[in-house]
């Protein structure tokens, strides 16, 4: 549900770092592992809301289990540890609900999605909850209108920290004491 979103706070990340005097030269000597699991995970996910394939089971864990692979072999990079909580966070979820990430219908409504036929709402990755659904709190709830989106806080964790990530690698002039001496 939140493929947008994630872009858009992707290309605000690498705006802030350009206005803090980052250089994305810098990226050359940032040592990303298993980079290609990250594209890996993209593509699925964008093949499956593409081609509005119905809900499976299979499709969220294993995006979850390529990203985690990824933020695994980078956990020292700075913000991965966050990416990797909201990861866990969102895993938990999916898990709990049959491998699917439950949304609020009334967050889908405030974000600007119409919830009068919540199949319609559905993909390969999420459905509505339920009064039944477990740790409901953690799903998709947080509406974002401007994307017409919802988000879950364990999304809101993994932007954040990629937004670390990409200031970090940037070493923006007027933040460098934050920033740890090598990356």
């Amino acid at each position: 549900m939140t493929f947008g979103i994630m872009s858009w706070s992707l290309v605000a990340a690498v705006i802030l770092a350009l206005a803090l005097g980052g250089d994305f030269r810098h990226l050359s000597s940032v040592r990303f592992r298993g980079w290609w699991l990250l594209m890996l995970a993209l593509a699925l996910k964008f093949l499956l809301l593409t081609l509005h394939v119905e809900t499976t089971a299979w499709a969220q864990p294993l995006i979850f289990a390529l990203v985690a692979a990824g933020a695994v072999w980078n956990w020292r990079l700075p913000g991965v540890a966050l990416i990797g909580f909201g990861l866990l966070l969102n895993t938990t979820v999916a898990a709990a609900n049959g491998g699917v990430m439950p949304f609020f219908p009334a967050a889908m409504a405030a974000a600007g999605r119409p919830v009068a036929n919540l199949a319609e709402q559905s993909s390969a990755l999420s459905l509505p909850e339920s009064v039944n659904t477990p740790l409901a709190i953690l799903d998709d709830r947080i509406p974002f209108s401007p994307t017409r989106q919802v988000l879950s806080i364990g999304d809101v964790a993994i932007m954040v920290g990629g937004a670390w990530l990409i200031v970090a690698v940037s070493r923006p002039r007027r933040v460098s004491a934050l920033m740890p001496a090598t990356i």
